[in-house]
């Protein structure tokens, strides 16, 4: 008999589900990878896809569990604020991933976001332009052992190391105010001998404690903070107005 000229039908999903001895909502369940099918029930729904010659991609015929654990410090900045209330948000089984930071491990592994080390020599460049000549500048950290804040940290050391730029690393301040504050006061204290302090990059948290720490002085400190965010703008309004005359 001579060639008719038409394509062969494909299975549909009801062949498919007779052949396999399952539902047809089974069958639709396995080959667009839903949940809520036995191991048994989807081998033979694939298996029967294959005898049958389904014209499409089939899913893997195994599917194990992933367990992934999330460690997270203890650190109450508003990033980590709100990466806990987004984690404790999962209800559905979305996979939710946010990065930080690079880790240091032996095992190879990608790392998808901000260049750390191109943020610190952006800090850099914006104290080189608002600082009015070189001079002394402070570096916040609140955690010099997290890679991310010694990629910031480096990067800002990078563009500053030119003839009169005097770099100084601070204490860890935790992300704290109280950290920022009294690292910020000591700076100050040790004016007389090192030269007026121009300049602060603050790589984490605790801008509040910058904020307290400064104002009400004499003279003029540019301050690079690492994120947008409301803890950053609130100390920079307060420090742009021009301190009361009651203030100490």
């Amino acid at each position: 008999m001579p060639p008719t000229g038409k394509r062969k039908r494909s299975a549909r999903f009801i062949d498919i589900a007779s052949e396999a001895g399952v539902s047809m909502a089974t069958a639709d369940r396995v080959l667009n990878e839903r949940e809520s099918v036995s191991p048994a029930a989807r081998a033979r729904v694939l298996a029967a896809a294959q005898r049958l010659g389904i014209n499409r991609h089939l899913p893997q015929p195994q599917r194990s569990l992933v367990r992934i654990d999330l460690l997270l410090p203890r650190n109450e900045t508003p990033f980590f604020t709100e990466l806990r209330r987004a984690l404790d948000a999962m209800q559905r089984g979305e996979a939710v991933v946010t990065v930080v930071t690079e880790v240091n491990c032996d095992t190879p592994h990608p790392y998808v976001g901000i260049d750390n080390r191109q943020a610190g020599r952006t800090a850099g460049h914006l104290l080189r332009r608002l600082c009015p000549v070189p001079g002394r500048v402070l570096l916040l950290s609140g955690r010099s052992d997290y890679l991310a804040h010694q990629a910031r940290q480096q990067g800002c050391e990078e563009v500053l190391s030119g003839p009169g730029w005097q770099v100084v690393r601070a204490p860890d301040t935790h992300d704290s105010h109280d950290g920022c504050y009294f690292a910020v006061l000591d700076a100050l204290k040790s004016a007389g001998a090192d030269g007026p302090l121009l300049g602060i990059y603050n790589t984490g948290g605790g801008s509040e404690g910058v904020a307290a720490a400064l104002w009400g002085m004499d003279g003029r400190v540019a301050v690079i903070g690492h994120e947008a965010s409301d803890e950053c703008r609130q100390p920079a309004r307060r420090l742009t107005r021009p301190a009361r005359q009651d203030q100490p």
